[in-house]
């Protein structure tokens, strides 16, 4: 992330996440905890793998991505979730819908950058390799680039 992007303090944010940080183990690894989350749909993006990368990044399409939005990330947890991504992902305000109660909020993920683009696969991230290949290492190291 660039600082022009770097956390605000003092104000809690909702975090829209839908790759790596899915998972309790490896957000505990990169936020120090695991934070309170609901499963959420962002409408119009994709989600995809990335070229040679065990993990995702989202860009816009005529479609939708089913993950979770972290409640209430503090200035301290946010800066942590950037330091986790690179250059590749900037964080951008999106709306997303909560599957609980149908409610729209205002969140942030992390999207792929244009220049970045040709870099998306045109097929879904392969969760299952992740599993497989890559969690238990993310899990405790909770280093290397990654998306949310």
């Amino acid at each position: 992330m660039t600082k022009a992007s770097a956390a605000m303090p003092g104000r809690a944010r909702h975090v829209f996440v839908y790759g790596t940080l899915l998972y309790p183990e490896v957000a505990a690894a990169v936020i120090g905890t695991s934070p309170a989350a609901s499963r959420a749909r962002l409408d119009g993006f994709g989600r995809y793998q990335v070229r040679h990368a065990p993990f995702p990044g989202i860009a816009p399409a005529d479609s939708s991505v089913r993950g979770l939005v972290f409640e209430a990330i503090d200035a301290h947890a946010l800066a942590r979730i950037d330091d986790f991504e690179d250059d590749m992902y900037r964080r951008t305000m999106v709306r997303v819908v909560r599957e609980h109660d149908g409610e729209a909020i205002d969140a942030e993920a992390y999207v792929v950058r244009p220049r970045w683009r040709p870099a998306l696969r045109h097929r879904d991230w392969d969760r299952a390799a992740f599993e497989r290949d890559w969690l238990p290492a993310y899990s405790h190291t909770g280093r290397g680039r990654r998306s949310a």
